[in-house]
């Protein structure tokens, strides 16, 4: 027998595959009109995830409330309860909107049957900086101001705090209900001991230990250099496909990509310059083992890598 929600999506789908289309003067409405009746028969074949892509398609052409309230029942089939929510909520709102008007009873139901999977958690943490992860995502920046939506059930409950240890914790959130937690924050962490001063070589060394000594901090820098520039790659990369993720930097009414996630555009711009630097940094090191003189003993090599610079030597 199928569930409920399940009988509601069909409900909902055949009555927007049902309604009319209002004449238009531009392209990018009609354009949305044939993704939404696309994204409605492919919910009638149980495709929901690309239903989904083309409900998102018409959204980017015409932000509708009908393309918002769309994209939220896609989600309700795919069991993201939390985007559901939002979008369903947000499209709602659209009070004189008259397709919004006409299923808003269908469209309240739908809410009613995602909220029950949702609580909220109130967090009281004594600290003005640092970060709420829940089940490992990121659910808000310390001070937290009101409720955070979850989803029902155990959740994994984690606050970082700068010059802190994590507190973590397991709190148990029931469906429409509101739990509220105090958490303090871990002890704090004493700063790395530090050497005021690395000693030197005595100035009596044999010509031979201060080869020695200079291919080793040579090659030691040649290696930290191209670590150090794969670790800017590896933040450039993340940075950039975050950038590029429509789900998380065009979430409706958050602005333009740039004013929700400038800050991943310029995390990238920066690890470029510095992958860049390190690199080259990495290179010259190189060249300059290369150009030691032949009458030590002293072998030292890098070479490009895989993943930047593979060095190595014999001393």
């Amino acid at each position: 027998m199928p569930s409920r929600r399940g009988v509601l999506a069909c409900v909902l789908a055949g009555a927007l595959a049902l309604t009319p289309v209002p004449a238009v003067a531009d392209d990018a409405p009609n354009g949305s009109e044939a993704a939404i009746q696309r994204g409605v028969e492919l919910r009638r074949g149980g495709r929901n995830a690309e239903a989904l892509v083309e409900f998102q398609k018409a959204f980017a052409l015409d932000p509708s409330p009908r393309a918002r309230a769309q994209v939220g029942l896609a989600l309700q089939a795919l069991g993201d309860w939390l985007g559901a929510e939002r979008w369903l909520t947000d499209a709602l709102q659209k009070s004189d909107d008259a397709w919004i008007a006409r299923y808003r009873t269908d469209l309240t139901g739908a809410l009613a049957t995602i909220q029950a999977h949702l609580g909220s958690l109130v967090l009281h943490v004594d600290a003005e900086q640092g970060e709420v992860l829940v089940n490992g995502a990121p659910a808000g920046a310390l001070p937290i101001r009101g409720p955070i939506r979850v989803v029902a059930g155990s959740i994994d409950v984690v606050v970082r705090a700068p010059g802190h240890v994590d507190a973590h914790r397991v709190i148990d959130v029931a469906a429409g209900a509101e739990v509220s937690e105090t958490m303090a924050l871990g002890p704090e962490v004493a700063p790395s001991a530090v050497p005021s001063s690395v000693a030197t070589p005595p100035t009596d060394a044999e010509p031979h230990t201060r080869a020695l000594i200079g291919g080793y901090v040579a090659l030691g820098s040649a290696a930290a250099l191209a670590i150090g520039g794969v670790v800017a790659w590896t933040v450039r990369q993340n940075a950039v496909g975050t950038w590029n993720d429509d789900t998380r930097c065009l979430r409706p009414g958050g602005g333009t990509r740039a004013q929700q996630c400038g800050a991943y555009q310029d995390t990238a711009n920066v690890a470029f310059g510095l992958e860049i630097g390190a690199f080259s940094a990495a290179v010259g090191a190189w060249l300059l083992l290369r150009g030691a003189p032949a009458a030590t003993s002293t072998a030292a090599w890098c070479r490009p890598g895989l993943l930047g610079l593979a060095c190595g030597g014999e001393f």
